[in-house]
């Protein structure tokens, strides 16, 4: 479409006074261009209507100086020669002419005619020899209209551009009527296997007449049928395809200031015409022959006309052409000839895909990070640190797709019930708005867009917006009002609008229970209030689902061992399982509540408060799922909840829960107990009526008083390292002190009332309180550390290192970590403040040492050094008694050197929690993985993306989860499998690998390759198969592959430039050893897929970076020169290769493969 794309030259009139002229003489079209384009959606495609294009475009721009902007459009001689185009038989072509008359008048006619001479030429043209050309048509009227409207098919200005034919099924330029025809037979021919479509999205699919699917391309649907249908007289076909890049259209988008995307043309023009004249003349010719053509087209069945009155029209698919390429001349060579560009692996076919086994691609997630609030995917791949690797494309890339081919998945048809049409309908539309997060006013107009677009189908137009939330069942919520002055909850009764409290001074409460005066109340509009959901009703959903009950009693069956491996492990989880326990009687089942403040606006002080709730006794890779996790209570409002009222409600519904408990499966009566609960130290201080961070007694593990010291132009309190240490705080000797200090009104041990959960007989409020990891030590400690090292007012201080924060920088950035690792390390100069928790957590764990060592004074470093061994062990999966006794004394020598090294200023409640009490919760409770608020940070962020306009979201997003849940609960029960697979990709929010393929040892994940022999390599695999009796092994390379449910990739893999995903430790020969994985080989008679790695050689004359510490990062010397070839199941997992300080080049292992540091 060079003629759309190329700018204005050779003007007449100045870019400016032509901007500006535009915008007057067409002012009306300008105010009016959204009704004005529904008004000529009916006969005017947006694809070959150069007047549509040319106002759309000015319409964008205007007011913009300048003539970049400006697109070419063709240039008549006169009005005559225009109208000699037109078909004027045609009343929509006399319609089009009527709203354009100012663009064409003005511009595509040389004389430059005005309104009443466009009038009288367009009359004078319409009477003049109408009958005569009547008699003489060479065609039928009736055959015009097949014509696109209006006729002028994308041609070129009057600098001789040459003409381009539209391809009316997929929006293809071509440069002749030859490769139109060429196109459209090789492309587009129909075929007793597959058809040719548009999807409703608006792109091209090759749908399957044999299952249904529909495929990108049709090398796909060939290659498809080859090896799912055994297709095999279509092989020639598949290797003879010569298509373009798979990003032909969809990629081509709009940008986001609103111009047009330039378009790129493969072909010139062979040669220029000087004279307007001669061009119409030869363009009249070619209009001719479309005519003729589409004449023949109409003859021989291929253009469906449906006539409409005495208005023909054509039945096509409108859509904007997003991007425009060439067909190869017919026997032209092409570089596109090798269909193993493509991945048809034809001379495979034992390499079955995959259909019920799709797996994450951990580098290419677009997830958004885990404690991240938003999901906003293009501000990450905007950003220099994004985790989206797009330096290189290679062929076996097409794979991952965001418009998946397919949709491949399990379906469980165990059981399933009778669906109406209407209940049908009605998960099909709350799944995609449960995907897409739509508000109420978004759902009923994507219900009014069905309806209008299916006409027929009284089912749709007989459903509401209510009934579709009906087909669900009920959310069973409480919804409690309460009083804005002493914070008491009104009554059921609603019609109680003044409340009853009485002071102690025999005083009646004013307050009110709605908006508004007394007189106001009877209309009933609420005020403050908050809304819980029943547990019972959402436990027994999630406990009667997927197995889920199956999968917690295995789980409970797994026998106990001295180390800690999960929460079950811990000391105070194990009390509940002894003689007379809660957890003797295998149906019960404990709980972790979690609540944090969310800031719902940017621009105001309102929060949401949520309370989730997670089972500890699911299996780790379940219980930290988000659709595992069950939201009892949401409050919305400024500041802070009044922690008395809200959770008062909280422990009656838990009492009930453990004392009543419910029936699931008709056969097994569950009780839950709440164990323990996790919240950062601002919600721990309003939930237990305590002195916050900065108060006098605020541990609630301990008495520690603390004191008060100067620091800057303040004071602070600081909890310094003492000997002997405080004594413990009990539940009992808490409940002793808040009933002192509501007896005496004053502050008792840093308690001034007493806490909800004292209602809770069995919940421990000294250890079920736990100090969060996440806020305590990544947002606590170790970013008081950088701003300790970093911020400019320490420059005096001996730890001060902001004068070498560029040198720091250079190393992080060097960093390369797995793509298990999404965020990529950013600059601690210019962006530590906004760092989220997850990118903390790499620093302390894997970058900051080497990024330290010999920049940071050698005694600070190594009490860094203690900080970071520490947490590592205590964030491990199996976590020895030995390692739980080197773990106390790395983080009490690190709380006693921090009052030595910063002084008792620096000497904070998370310091004081970490070096004091952290490794005592461990015991009690299991890793800092099991507990952590990590999890819970991820649904927050998750309600946040389902907020919608500016009132009381909290009926809002309980009702989104609920429907999500509850989708998910009845999808199995499904009985059509196509609306069963819709429903499990809408509920899917993560990117999917494609192309995987079955091995015998593994998946393989792309194409596979023609491998170059090198005869060491030969052999050693050749001996690895002795045992299989294979004579001539035949290999094939590869370069990912799927372990284990992990991805495990190559050095060859070329897409992966910032991420490094190949350093692995493989356990082979009864040796366990680290390697970097060079490429994988597949040898096709026995399916077996084998690593050929280097060998990472260790230093093990210096290991470790600093005095010993921390032992978990491996200094290493470098790499063997030989290659090692090993199955590729003898990967056990990825490693961290961190080469971002060259003079100290190390290795490291993840420390858990449950929580979020994998």
């Amino acid at each position: 479409m060079a003629a759309l794309s190329k700018r204005l030259s050779n003007s007449s009139h100045s870019p400016k006074n032509e901007i500006s002229f535009i915008y007057l003489c067409n002012k009306v079209f300008f105010e009016t261009i959204p009704s004005v384009l529904l008004y000529l959606q009916a006969f005017c495609s947006p694809s070959s209507c150069w007047e549509l294009h040319y106002l759309l475009d000015r319409y964008l721009h205007r007011g913009m100086n300048g003539g970049n902007n400006m697109m070419a459009v063709p240039v008549f001689g006169s009005m005559e020669h225009y109208l000699e185009k037109v078909n004027l038989n045609d009343s929509n072509v006399i319609r089009h002419l009527l709203v354009f008359w100012s663009a064409i008048t003005s511009f595509c006619c040389r004389e430059n005619c005005s309104g009443e001479n466009f009038s009288q030429v367009l009359f004078n043209h319409l009477t003049r020899d109408r009958e005569p050309k009547k008699e003489s048509q060479a065609f039928p009227d009736m055959l015009r209209g097949t014509v696109e409207l209006p006729v002028l098919r994308l041609r070129g200005g009057a600098w001789g551009d040459q003409e381009k034919f539209l391809c009316e099924i997929c929006g293809k330029i071509l440069t002749s009527k030859r490769n139109l025809d060429l196109h459209t037979n090789s492309v587009h021919v129909s075929h007793p296997d597959f058809d040719c479509i548009l999807s409703s999205d608006g792109l091209l699919k090759w749908k399957c007449r044999l299952c249904n699917n529909l495929l990108s391309s049709k090398q796909r649907i060939i290659s498809h049928l080859v090896k799912t249908h055994g297709k095999t007289n279509l092989l020639g076909q598949g290797q003879k395809q010569k298509l373009d890049s798979r990003t032909t259209l969809w990629r081509r988008k709009r940008s986001a200031d609103g111009k047009f995307v330039d378009q790129q043309s493969s072909s010139k023009s062979n040669s220029s015409v000087d004279s307007p004249y001669l061009y119409m003349s030869n363009s009249a010719a070619a209009n001719e022959s479309i005519i003729s053509d589409s004449l023949s087209k109409s003859e021989e069945g291929n253009t469906h006309v449906q006539t409409t009155g005495d208005i023909p029209v054509v039945e096509k698919e409108l859509h904007v052409i997003s991007e425009y390429s060439q067909v190869p001349e017919q026997g032209e060579p092409s570089i596109l000839n090798d269909c193993s560009c493509y991945g048809l692996h034809v001379d495979s076919p034992e390499i079955s895909p995959r259909k019920d086994t799709i797996v994450t691609d951990m580098n290419d997630s677009l997830s958004s990070d885990n404690d991240c609030f938003s999901s906003d995917n293009d501000s990450l791949s905007n950003n220099d640190y994004s985790s989206s690797e797009t330096e290189t494309t290679s062929s076996d890339d097409s794979d991952l797709e965001n418009d998946e081919d397919q949709f491949q998945t399990t379906c469980s048809s165990d059981s399933v019930k009778e669906f109406t049409e209407k209940e049908k309908l009605s998960v099909l539309i709350l799944s995609y708005i449960a995907k897409h997060k739509l508000n109420g006013s978004a759902s009923v107009d994507l219900l009014d867009f069905l309806k209008l677009i299916v006409p027929d189908d009284n089912n749709l137009h007989s459903l509401t917006l209510t009934q579709i939330n009906e087909a669900l069942g009920n959310c069973i919520t409480n919804v409690y009002d309460y009083c804005g002055k002493c914070f008491s909850i009104f009554p059921k009764d609603d019609n109680s609008y003044q409340c009853s409290t009485i002071d102690g001074e025999g005083q009646q409460c004013t307050g009110l229970r709605y908006r508004g005066n007394l007189r106001s109340q009877a209309k009933k509009q609420k005020n403050l209030y908050f809304v819980t959901v029943s547990m019972e009703q959402q436990l027994s959903k999630l406990l009667e689902r997927d197995g889920i009950w199956t999968k917690i009693q295995q789980y409970k069956k797994l026998p106990s061992c001295s180390n800690i491996r999960d929460i079950v492990d811990g000391t105070e989880y194990k009390k509940f399982k002894q003689n007379g326990g809660f957890l003797t009687n295998e149906d019960h089942l404990t709980l972790l509540f979690n609540t944090d403040g969310i800031p719902l606006y940017k621009s105001s002080t309102i929060n949401i408060w949520p309370v989730f709730l997670a089972i500890n006794e699911l299996p780790p890779e379940e219980r930290f799922a988000q659709k595992k996790k069950i939201l009892w209570g949401l409050w919305q409002g400024k500041g802070k909840p009044r922690f008395s009222t809200f959770f008062e409600v909280f422990t009656d519904d838990l009492i009930n829960l453990k004392c009543e408990g419910f029936t699931i499966l008709n056969k097994f009566h569950p009780k839950l107990m709440l164990s323990l609960g996790s919240t950062d130290l601002q919600g721990k201080a309003y939930l237990l009526s305590m002195s916050h961070h900065n108060g006098i007694c605020g541990c609630i593990t301990c008495e520690e008083e603390g004191f008060t010291t100067k620091q800057g132009k303040g004071h602070v309190r600081c909890y310094p390292f003492q000997e002997p240490p405080a004594t413990l705080r009990t539940s009992d000797s808490i409940l002793e002190n808040a009933l002192s200090a509501v007896e005496n009104n004053t502050r008792v041990k840093g308690f001034h009332d007493v806490t909800p959960l004292a209602k809770l007989p069995w919940f421990d409020l000294v250890l079920g309180i736990v100090p969060d990891y996440m806020h305590g030590v990544l947002l606590g400690v170790t970013k008081q550390l950088l701003n300790l090292w970093l911020s400019p007012s320490r420059y005096k201080k001996p730890w001060f290192i902001g004068n070498k924060a560029k040198a720091i920088d250079k190393r992080l950035k060097d960093m390369k970590p797995p793509d298990f690792i999404q965020r990529l390390p950013r600059e601690l100069e210019t962006s530590r403040a906004y760092f989220k928790a997850s990118e903390v957590q790499a620093w302390l764990l894997y970058y900051s040492v080497p990024c330290l060592i010999d920049i940071l004074p050698q005694r600070y470093l190594e009490h860094f050094a203690c900080l970071v061994e520490g947490v590592y062990i205590l964030l491990g999966d199996n976590i020895t008694p030995g390692s739980i006794d080197l773990a106390r004394d790395l983080l009490s020598t690190f709380y006693k050197d921090h009052q030595l090294l910063y002084g008792d200023a620096n000497c904070s409640l998370n310091v004081h929690n970490v070096g004091a009490h952290l490794v005592t919760y461990v015991q009690s409770w299991g890793p800092l993985w099991a507990w952590s608020c990590f999890p819970f940070e991820d649904l927050n962020g998750a309600l946040l993306e389902r907020v919608h306009g500016t009132g009381n979201q909290c009926r809002q997003l309980i009702w989104m989860l609920y429907a999500q849940n509850s989708l998910r609960a009845n999808c199995h029960l499904i009985p059509d499998n196509k609306i069963q697979l819709f429903v499990q990709k809408m509920l899917s929010g993560e990117r999917r690998l494609r192309n995987v393929k079955t091995a015998s040892n593994c998946q393989i994940a792309g194409a596979l390759r023609k491998w170059q022999v090198k005869n060491d390599i030969y052999e050693q695999a050749s001996t690895l198969l002795d045992l299989l009796c294979i004579a001539r092994p035949d290999f094939q390379e590869a370069k990912r592959v799927i372990v284990n449910g992990h991805v495990i990739y190559s050095r060859m893999y070329e897409k992966m430039k910032k991420h490094c995903g190949y350093a692995v430790l493989i356990e082979h020969n009864g040796e366990n050893f680290l390697a970097f994985v060079q490429y994988f080989l597949y040898e096709s008679h026995s399916t077996t897929v084998f690593a050929v790695v280097k060998r990472i050689i260790l230093d093990f004359a210096n290991p470790f970076l600093v005095s010993e510490k921390p032992r978990h990062l491996l200094r290493i010397a470098g790499e063997e020169d030989q290659h090692t070839v090993v199955p590729v199941d003898c990967v056990l997992e990825k490693v961290l290769y961190l080469s971002g300080n060259s003079n100290h080049v190390c290795v490291s292992r993840a420390p858990n493969f449950c929580g979020h540091c994998r």
